[in-house]
């Protein structure tokens, strides 16, 4: 019998990345509404201490916009809160999951991680 439960398991692993991998476009994400260029890029050492809030349009069921704020803490922490609604303006409630940044879901309305920057991007 635990064998039997083993063989499921293993099957049943073997299927998340290739749902992971489904709905890896979950968000829209739009192009700013200006080029982008050196001017206007920011120098990772202002982000430490600072907050991000941005509104996304969620394109899997049910549907409607995702707020989140992501609060980047000058020990390389994050925190990401995530909030749900039917249009870019609110009204918002708590998210019951999300998936994110990594492509992991996280079940809740926040997830706790690390941010740095690689080749001149937030990761």
């Amino acid at each position: 019998m635990v064998r039997i439960y083993a063989i499921v398991l293993a099957a049943t692993l073997a299927a998340i990345p290739e749902a992971r991998a489904q709905h890896v476009r979950v968000c829209e994400t739009t192009p700013p509404p200006f080029p982008l260029n050196a001017s206007n890029r920011i120098d990772p050492n202002e982000l430490a201490g600072k907050s991000m809030l941005y509104v996304r349009r969620r394109l899997v069921d049910p549907g409607g916009f995702l707020r989140f704020r992501r609060e980047l803490r000058g020990d390389g922490s994050q925190s990401l809160v995530c909030r749900a609604g039917p249009s870019p303006e609110g009204p918002w409630t708590l998210c019951r999951q999300f998936m994110a940044p990594t492509g992991a879901v996280v079940h809740g309305d926040r997830e706790i991680g690390i941010w740095t920057i690689r080749g001149g991007y937030l990761c």
